[in-house]
């Protein structure tokens, strides 16, 4: 599919121009670094659909920054192509080990590449993509009959749980609209509520404008708070409610929603 980005890793300024040459040629775009530690400040920036990667570059070489990119939730799904003269059955074998999704010889038959790199975007986007998407995210709400029993102190610990120990993408509902603290236990502090969301009163909300409202944590978690101060509790009506579900699940593996210690109308 024409315009997925492909991160190109490689210390030979040559080769770097040869190969992202002919990846823009064929429609995809393409980033470029010069050995592991400015791959991963380029990933981290913004995600690529596909890394593409020499083995043996100085600072960080092709294994460990494989090895990197799988032990991040955040990045463990993204596909990676590595590129190497060393073609020993040992080097291929910790290639896989470390996380290639494939191990291409150099010099590169750049039909073969082509194919390979066409053969992972598909699969992909089958797994993370489009699919995804339809499914929606699953929804677990930690809800109790009265304040100070831990409710709130565990469903962010789920969250972090989910975020630190899986490759999910998790988002944090803050449903206890007038005493919840979920963002204050996570050393956040959001701008933008979802009382904010509710006065807008049209309804309807684009994806791009939703982010505005959500705050992220170290871990990857995007947070949206109830209210910043009990008196805008009200303001929160039950279509807000469900709008910032289906956003959050559309966005999200798991919506971790900490309730009210009531049974109202938002529950």
């Amino acid at each position: 599919m024409a315009g997925e980005q492909i991160l190109f890793v490689d210390d030979e300024e040559q080769i770097r121009k040869l190969l992202s040459t002919w990846l823009t040629r064929h429609g995809y775009g393409v980033t470029v670094a010069n050995d592991g530690w400015e791959a991963l400040k380029a990933v981290r920036a913004k995600p690529p659909d596909l890394v593409i990667t020499d083995v043996n570059m100085p600072n960080m070489n092709g294994f460990e920054l494989a090895r990197r990119l799988r032990a991040d939730h955040r990045t463990a799904r993204i596909p990676i192509v590595m590129l190497s003269a060393r073609k020993q059955a040992d080097d291929v074998l910790t290639g896989y080990a470390e996380g290639a999704d494939e191990y291409v010889p150099k010099p590169v038959e750049m039909a073969v590449l082509g194919a390979k790199i066409d053969v992972l975007m598909r699969r992909f986007r089958a797994t993370q993509g489009e699919t995804a998407v339809k499914r929606g995210g699953n929804v677990i709400a930690f809800l109790h009959g009265k304040g100070g029993v831990g409710c709130t102190t565990l469903a962010v610990n789920s969250a972090v749980a989910l975020a630190a120990t899986t490759i999910y993408r998790v988002a944090l509902l803050d449903l206890n609209l007038e005493f919840g603290n979920a963002p204050m236990l996570m050393n956040l502090q959001p701008e933008q509520t979802l009382a904010d969301i509710a006065e807008r009163g049209d309804g309807e909300i684009d994806d791009e404008t939703f982010a505005l409202y959500l705050t992220q944590d170290r871990t990857g978690i995007k947070v949206l708070a109830g209210c910043n101060v009990p008196e805008r509790a009200e303001l929160v009506t039950v279509p807000a409610v469900q709008l910032a579900i289906d956003r959050l699940r559309k966005q999200s593996d798991f919506v971790i929603v900490d309730g009210p210690a009531a049974f109202n109308q938002h529950v």
